[in-house]
Parts: structure tokens; sequence; C-alpha cells
């Protein structure tokens, strides 16, 4: 992926999360709903023919399920935060449904899994379980795509905690349900006006073995 852009959503594994969220939909509407995102799209949407159905996991106020709804594709997006789904029902034609990582009982139900930084508060001991959940979702040979915060360990911001990623233990988590197509790293300028520690971010594409 080309560009330096923060692909921001949000699904909470950690309740606690949401509060914030909540209180704070309105801030991360008008800061992420006009990023460009395309680099990733693209990446994302060469390995994917419309109308492929889209998981979109963590759809925070819906800026990439109502992209991707506007090139043809049925989408089913869900996010944590009842006010960030609010934000997406705004947007999408298919409303967005409030659930969590755990509610996600879909089987053999979608060509691709959108996951944009909507991992980034799940613990490491969690993820294989929501990975899990994911490959269970996709149909044999469905694309994965997703975002973690680039690094090591984990910080706590506004009584929320991030998890970072490197490429070694995601390929590990992935192990055998996903054979990787490209993992790769751009730069979060983001970060710098929040003042948080890490500054880049993990893309990882991957396919349903």
């Amino acid at each position: 992926m080309q560009g330096s852009h923060r692909l921001v959503n949000f699904l909470y594994s950690d309740k606690s999360s949401v509060p914030y969220y909540n209180q704070n939909a309105q801030i991360f509407y008008e800061r992420t709903i006009n990023a460009d995102l395309s680099a990733g799209y693209n990446r994302f949407l060469a390995l994917l023919e419309p109308p492929a159905k889209i998981l979109d996991v963590g759809c925070g106020v819906g800026r990439d399920a109502r992209y991707f709804e506007g090139l043809g594709y049925h989408v089913t997006a869900f996010d944590g935060s009842e006010e960030m789904v609010k934000f997406a029902n705004q947007l999408l034609k298919e409303p967005a449904k409030l659930m969590f990582f755990e509610d996600m009982e879909f089987n053999n139900e979608f060509d691709g899994v959108w996951a944009a930084a909507s991992l980034i508060h799940v613990p490491d001991n969690e993820l294989p379980g929501i990975l899990h959940r994911i490959h269970r979702a996709l149909k044999p040979g469905g694309i994965f795509f997703a975002t973690f915060k680039h690094g090591e360990g984990s910080h706590m911001q506004d009584g929320r905690t991030f998890y970072y990623m490197t490429e070694e233990p995601i390929r590990r988590y992935l192990g055998d349900q996903f054979e990787v197509i490209d993992i790769w790293t751009t730069e979060d300028l983001s970060s710098k006006v929040a003042h948080i520690p890490n500054k880049m971010w993990l893309n990882v594409l991957a396919r349903k073995n």
C-alpha cells in the first residue's frame, strides 16, 4: 500500500472502551469520514468482483462499508458502539448491526472480510479465537484484510488499551487457516497528533485455506 493514511474503524473486545467511543462518535466521524483509503481498498478489492459479499468487522461510522456499497458489493457491517452504528446507518443502504466479535456466528457467508484497525483493542490471548470466527465467516478462498498497530507490547490512552502486532506473530496467529498474500507497513501520521508512541500500521492481506 502506498501513502500514509491511518485506517481507523473500531470494534471492541474490551467493552470498557465502548463508552469512550460512544461519547466521541462525532469527533471520530469528523476525523475519519473523508480519509483517503484508496490504496487499501484497491489491494483488497483487486481480489473481489462485485457483487461479492463483504463483512466489515468494526465498521465505525460506515465510511468503508459505504465505499464498498457504492461499487456494487453486498456489505454486512457491524460495530460495538451504538453511537458509531447510528452514524453508519445514516450512510448505508443495509443497516449496520450493533454487535461484538463474540457475536459473530457467520458460516461460509462472505467473499471478503475487511477489518481495518478494528483489532487494535484485542489482547493477544483473544486474537486466535476472533481470527477463527473470521475464518469461519469466509467462504473457501475468501479474502481477509486487516490492519494492526505495528510494534510490540501495548499502551493505555484515555482508558483504552491498544495492542501492537508485528509480522512474525500475525503469521503464527493466522496459522494454517489462511494463506498470507502480503504483509506490509505504512506510516501513521495521525499518531503524531495524538502523541501516542506507535507511528506505523501493519497491513495484512490473506486468503482462507
